[in-house]
Formats: C-alpha cells, structure tokens, sequence
C-alpha cells in the first residue's frame, strides 16, 4: 500500500513540473507574441483617433488605445492598412484592447506577474462601423476577411500590408 502512495505522489509531481514548463513555454510565446503586435515589423506603426479623426505613427510596440497627440485622450486606436493593386493605401480596420487588458499587458511587458486569464481579446472594427468585435470571434474574423481596396475592389491575396516608412538613423 505504501508504495502505492509513494508513485501516486511522484507522478503528480511529474505533472505539476510538466504544467508549469508548459506555462513557462506559453508565457514566452505570449510575450513574443505581445512584442510583434500585428506582425508589424519593428518600428513606427499607423495610428487614428477616434474623437478628432486625427491619423498618426507611433510606436508598433504601444499597446492600443494610445494617446492623441492632439486631444490627449486615450482614444488612438491601431490602424491596420493595406495597398491594392491601384498602388493607394487605406485603413482596413482598426484594432484596440478594452483598458483593463490594456493595464494587464504593458504590465506584463514590465515583468509584473499578472494573472494572464484575465487578459482578453484585441478587438476589431470596421473603418465604417462603430461596434468593436473580437477579434477571434465570427464578426472579428469576418471584418479581416472582407477587407477590400475601396478604388479597385482588390481583396484578399491582392492586397499588400502597408507600413509606416521606416525613420533612417
């Protein structure tokens, strides 16, 4: 009976040890993932606030909504653009974390220990819609999948990311 006991104890330390390696591993990923928002290569992304319709670059590395410059409200939201085959960019939708998520990464970002249940969806929307979506959810996916150039009617794999110039140093 004893060594029963033993092998029932060793093996959900076993378990425990494989748990938090899995955990350890999906942090890293998290973080990673957090690091490279959107895909964006390192550098200045696009950025448009909402109450003032102001269109800017900041950091890809801010986590959304930011600041506007020119009201000083949180209400920047990321711009995420394309280009169609015509060559002329435009917005294909937007992108923000609701404010509690918000708190929750950038302190993750500063090596806080959060409780990474609680960190929710990015959520999406149409340039000509007002509803934010999840983004994983069906309308968030639906909103990607839609995007179209609205001078050539170009979707999907005829559509190119566009990024903000990057600055010479």
């Amino acid at each position: 009976m004893a060594s029963i006991n033993s092998s029932r104890g060793g093996s959900q330390g076993i378990i425990a040890i494989i748990a938090i390696i899995c955990i350890a591993i999906a942090a890293v990923f998290i973080f990673k993932g957090l690091k490279e928002q959107s895909g964006a290569p390192p550098g200045d992304a696009y950025y448009y606030c909402e109450d003032c319709d102001y269109e800017f670059t900041a950091s890809s590395t801010d986590i959304p909504p930011i600041k506007c410059p020119k009201t000083g409200t949180l209400t920047a939201v990321h711009a995420i653009k394309f280009k169609g085959a015509d060559g002329k960019a435009f917005t294909g939708y937007y992108e923000k974390y609701d404010l509690e998520t918000k708190r929750l990464i950038e302190a993750l970002k500063r090596g806080e220990k959060v409780d990474q249940g609680k960190i929710k969806q990015l959520l999406l929307r149409a340039p000509d819609d007002t509803d934010w979506v999840e983004s994983l959810g069906p309308d968030g996916i639906a909103i990607i999948n839609s995007v179209t150039s609205p001078t050539d009617d170009s979707t999907g794999q005829a559509l190119e990311r566009v990024y903000p110039l990057q600055k010479k140093e």
